[in-house]
């Protein structure tokens, strides 16, 4: 069967997101780990782009690949008929530790979180007092 959406543009996607906090950082990193996981030897041929996107979220975040599941799949996916550049991501992937920033960058992008949802129920809150319709998209929404 063929993905709804390629790799390559999965890739695209994420990297501007990636970018622009800890948190998503992150929460990508968190969920690449779920991304590599099962079958390695059914693994797509363009990995290497969500590989090098998981490296850079774990450097920028001081973090490490924490589940065993992932780490296997790694192992396996480096083991398999896999590229030279493959091979030296998954090797950079499983030498990663967790630095002594990364309870430090943790915080700051709880508190990043924190602020963000802040704002949201502020502007809520506005929107609320302020008796306007809700709008999606400049379309009225009437309840």
């Amino acid at each position: 069967a063929t993905p709804l959406v390629s790799v390559g543009r999965w890739a695209k996607g994420l990297k501007p997101v990636m970018v622009s906090s800890l948190y998503h950082a992150g929460v990508i990193a968190r969920s690449m780990e779920e991304f590599f996981r099962g079958d390695a030897q059914n693994a797509s041929k363009d990995h290497g782009l969500m590989l090098e996107i998981l490296l850079t979220c774990l450097v920028e975040t001081d973090d490490c690949i924490r589940s065993e599941e992932t780490r296997k799949y790694l192992s396996e996916l480096s083991n398999s008929k896999s590229s030279g550049k493959t091979t030296k991501l998954v090797k950079q992937l499983l030498s990663l530790q967790q630095a002594a920033k990364y309870t430090q960058k943790k915080r700051e992008a709880a508190a990043f979180a924190l602020e963000k949802r802040i704002e949201r129920a502020e502007r809520w809150s506005e929107w609320r007092r302020s008796g306007r319709p809700a709008t999606t998209m400049g379309i009225e929404i009437r309840s």
